[in-house]
């Protein structure tokens, strides 16, 4: 027993996944203290709907920002191509966030214009977006490095990466809520927060004067041309893919923004956020490490199996608590006023799990390159949730939060189900 408990943790799969998350626990630690304990205290749930509408939207916009090229960096074999795809995301980065800056004037325009009263009821959302180009930059910026360090295995680089970010950002969340900034205090920390943890990765690519030399030397635009060619999959089906899954993984906060208050938006994603995070200390890990094994490896349906399974039954014991005493966990940590979001984080139990399961290693579409189906998958996910949300709107907000859950639940079980359907025929051809 000894033994085999000593060779799981020779395996190099393993050390890689160990490496990443002692970076990311301690991260998440602070930031589960912090924006879980102390942002409840010093912001009240208005406040932080707003906020999470803000990071909401950012996402969103980060997740189709690069045409998902920053993924791409991972798979060629010279390191030479791998840096013009990141040269190409850093400059394509930039003009995804003066592109967004444009869409923000634009949108201002409207709502001086009588044509389009409806958007008013919107107009608190306006000053804070003027930040969300700042957002993108950093998300955009930050993922692109990441993916560089991620193929030359610095995953301590990484680790530290995630606890730079959210020491500063935790530590802008107290300040700014004791000082009285309100929803500015909240995306002050994110923003900085973001910053200092780009930066960092961008220091230890360019650390040194050689170093920079040999990146500028490296640029050559046949080789960027010709990665963006080769690697198209990835903007033409992994992109919206991830955009329509973005919009999916937000989509009954889009319902809140339309059917409801801020009050209630601010329950939702305290709650949709507390319940994530102990199970994002492993998936953002698993995920680059999987993503990164399952080119290399041979046994790649085992691996699929085995990862999907693990990670269903540890997001299944992490809910256990909140199945049965949501609401309880939630007043007596966070006092009266958001016991409500433990009652909404009972509801959408079923559909965390499943989601967390089936995302961890979603990453097999990508790397036996058939995003495709993803995409048609992800596009049903989006309607059928949709249409859903719409035909039952007027349903009491648990019921329907409840339903939604166990809706979604089903989906991404039947994606896990493709994934390993795909994976295996794609062996099965490899041998004939």
């Amino acid at each position: 027993m000894t033994g085999k408990i000593k060779k799981i943790f020779k395996n190099q799969f393993v050390q890689d996944l160990i490496t990443l998350l002692s970076g990311t626990t301690i991260s998440q630690i602070i930031y589960i203290i912090v924006s879980i304990y102390f942002t409840a205290l010093l912001y009240s749930p208005a406040q932080f709907g707003l906020f999470f509408t803000f990071l909401t939207i950012g996402n969103i916009f980060s997740v189709i920002a690069l045409g998902k090229y920053d993924q791409a960096i991972m798979l060629p074999e010279k390191e030479k191509n791998a840096v013009n795809i990141l040269i190409f995301c850093l400059i394509f980065s930039l003009v995804s966030s003066l592109v967004c800056l444009i869409l923000i004037f634009i949108f201002k325009f409207l709502l001086t214009d009588p044509n389009f009263t409806n958007l008013i009821k919107y107009s608190n959302l306006f000053p804070i977006l003027y930040f969300l180009p700042l957002l993108i930059l950093f998300l955009t910026v930050y993922q692109s490095f990441f993916s560089l360090l991620n193929r030359r295995k610095q995953f301590k680089i990484l680790s530290i990466s995630r606890i730079i970010k959210t020491s500063v950002t935790s530590v802008i969340f107290i300040l700014a809520g004791y000082s009285g900034f309100g929803v500015y205090g909240l995306i002050a920390g994110s923003l900085i927060g973001h910053f200092f943890s780009t930066s960092y990765l961008v220091y230890k690519v360019l650390s040194n004067k050689k170093n920079c030399l040999e990146f500028i030397k490296m640029y050559d635009s046949q080789i960027i041309k010709y990665e963006l060619i080769s690697n198209k999959n990835f903007p033409l089906y992994l992109m919206p893919m991830a955009f329509f899954n973005s919009l999916s993984l937000n989509l009954f906060l889009g319902a809140l923004n339309i059917i409801s208050s801020p009050l209630i938006v601010g329950l939702y994603s305290k709650s949709n956020s507390a319940i994530r995070m102990p199970l994002s200390i492993i998936s953002t890990s698993f995920t680059s490490v999987f993503f990164q094994k399952m080119i290399k490896t041979k046994n790649k349906i085992k691996l699929y199996s085995l990862s999907y399974l693990i990670n269903l039954s540890i997001a299944t014991i992490c809910m256990l608590p909140i199945i049965f005493w949501g609401e309880e966990l939630f007043r007596f940590v966070l006092t009266e006023k958001w016991a409500k979001a433990g009652i909404i984080g009972t509801m959408i139990s079923p559909l965390v799990i499943f989601s967390f399961a089936t995302s961890s290693i979603s990453s097999v579409f990508s790397a036996i390159k058939k995003n495709e189906y993803s995409l048609i998958w992800q596009i049903l996910y989006l309607l059928i949730g949709g249409g859903f949300l719409y035909s039952f709107r007027h349903l009491e907000i648990n019921k329907l939060l409840l339903y939604f859950s166990i809706i979604g639940a089903v989906q991404y079980f039947i994606l896990a189900v493709i994934g390993y359907i795909l994976l295996k025929n794609h062996e099965s051809n490899k041998l004939l």
